[in-house]
């Protein structure tokens, strides 16, 4: 695993996934180390002979407590925080996210072993976006929500006004679930198409189009769509694309 340092960046944009009101999170910018802070050379903790050796092997590589570990999305686990764990010391809400995403991969190794679940944290207060594909007599568009600007838009790879008649459901029906768990009002923001992108010519694709649309628009620098307007022409790399990715990631 590759060796990385507390003051490296948070990946951004972020997409909001979750709903909370806790929002205690872990600051990296305040916790930069101006010095290298060393950590024990031998940790007392219990655990399995065989287990307690695979831990102290893996961590000799990690001297510093600022060594991050563990990362996904948002969330960072340094060796500082290992420790905490190994030496019974409180744990913060990195470790309880780590948890659950945990818990979440270990069903995907072993299906059945848990029952189906959705975990809700408080890591969308970081989030700039908010991302809702709408499916609607089998035609797939996507609503997303710019919650810094507090602007909607609109993605629709079969443009058709027909399309946009239950937006307004969808997203009163969002606000009525979610009620004061967003910091500025996303019922009554502007709702905006975007005009200019690339479509579809078959009646098939459009859940590809949705996944692109969804990856373009969380690019940190602003997009040519006129760049990409041959998209339909690449749908069957992008499909290869696709499943070469959900491979990497089951044997990661």
């Amino acid at each position: 695993m590759r060796l990385m340092k507390k003051e490296v960046a948070r990946p951004t944009p972020t997409v909001r996934l979750a709903i909370a009101t806790d929002s205690a999170i872990i600051n990296v910018a305040k916790l930069k180390s101006l010095a290298p802070t060393l950590v024990a050379s031998q940790l007392e903790y219990l655990g399995r002979p065989d287990m307690r050796m695979f831990i102290d092997n893996y961590l000799k590589k990690y001297n510093d407590k600022g060594d991050m570990i563990y990362s996904a999305g948002n969330i960072h686990i340094f060796r500082s925080q290992i420790d905490e764990l190994l030496i019974d010391q409180n744990l913060d809400n990195n470790h309880i996210y780590a948890f659950a995403i945990l818990l979440a991969e270990k069903n995907k190794l072993h299906p059945g072993l848990y029952q189906p679940l959705i975990f809700v944290s408080s890591l969308h207060w970081d989030s700039n976006f908010l991302l809702m594909p709408v499916a609607e007599k089998l035609h797939w568009t996507l609503l997303v929500a710019n919650l810094k600007s507090l602007a909607w838009l609109f993605f629709d790879s079969l443009p058709n006004l027909t399309h946009r008649v239950v937006l307004p459901d969808v997203i009163n029906h969002l606000c009525e679930k979610t009620l004061d768990c967003f910091e500025g009002d996303i019922q009554n923001c502007s709702l905006n198409v975007v005009n200019g992108i690339p479509t579809q010519t078959n009646g098939f694709n459009y859940g590809m189009f949705i996944y692109k649309y969804m990856e373009a628009a969380m690019l940190p620098h602003a997009i040519k769509w006129e760049e990409l307007i041959h998209w339909q022409d690449e749908m069957p790399k992008f499909r290869a694309e696709f499943v070469y990715a959900i491979l990497c990631v089951m044997i990661k």
